[in-house]
Order: C-alpha cells, then structure tokens, then sequence
C-alpha cells in the first residue's frame, strides 16, 4: 500500500481499494451460488453420495463468455469439484461436451443466479432450497 501510496496517491489508494472491494464481492456472490441453488443436492452421512454431491451438489453457471475468462472458469464449479485436475482452462469445454447422463441439472444463468440470494432454507421433502416464509400478512413469492 505504501508503493501505491508513493506511486499514485490518494487516486491509487482508493482504485485498489474499489477493486478489493469489487473482487470480494465477486468472490462472495460465485461461491455461495455454487452451493447454494433451488435444485442442488444435500445429505447426511451415511447417505450421502459423493458423486452425486459434488455434481449435483455444485453448481453449473453460464454467467457469459468475458465472465469465464475473468474467473478462470470457475463457473463451472461442478466439474471443478467432479475431477479438480481438470485444468481451469479446459472446464468450459469439458461442460460442453458432457453426455447426458452426467449432466445432473439445467445451467444458472443471470436471472436465476440473482434469484438464488433469496433462496435459505433446505426443504427436506421436495429436496431443495426454498426462502423463508412470508410472514403473516405478507404475499407470498413464487420460488421458480
């Protein structure tokens, strides 16, 4: 900070300071929404399946092609935790070409990332995340 400091002043000092700020929020926004969507997948032991925690259980984001190269592919967040030496760089790719079989649930893109935040609560019997409920007196909002 000192060499920003003596570099760039004041102007310098607050353009890291944004970026830091702008690059936790990114961080924070793609790492709760790679665990916590409307369909992803949680258990206890001993019931819980590992292969099918780590691809239904992650998230697959279509965020954009210049969001990919920004993030290095971490988008795609549950092949990264299916086989973690797949490089960052081929993950787009191996999405891609997936069979069938193991694509595990539809990719998020923009709409249903920001509507992911609302989501807080594991119901047990339809298996996926919920809001919380209204409160009494409150309209209640539809979570699809």
């Amino acid at each position: 900070m000192a060499l920003v400091w003596l570099a760039f002043g004041v102007a310098g000092l607050v353009v890291l300071g944004l970026s830091a700020v702008l690059a936790g929020v990114i961080g924070v926004f793609l790492v709760y929404l790679q665990h916590n969507f409307e369909e992803t997948y949680w258990d206890r032991k001993p019931d819980l399946d590992f292969r099918k925690a780590t691809l239904v259980g992650s998230s697959s984001l279509d965020l954009g092609h210049w969001w990919d190269i920004g993030t290095g592919n971490i988008a795609y967040h549950d092949l990264h935790h299916f086989n973690p030496a797949i490089p960052s760089y081929r993950l787009r790719q191996c999405q891609k070409s997936l069979p069938d079989e193991l694509k595990s649930h539809d990719v998020i893109r923009w709409p249903e990332a920001i509507a992911s935040f609302r989501l807080k609560l594991w119901d047990e019997e339809r298996q996926r995340l919920v809001p919380f409920p209204p409160r009494p007196g409150q309209a209640a909002i539809a979570a699809e």
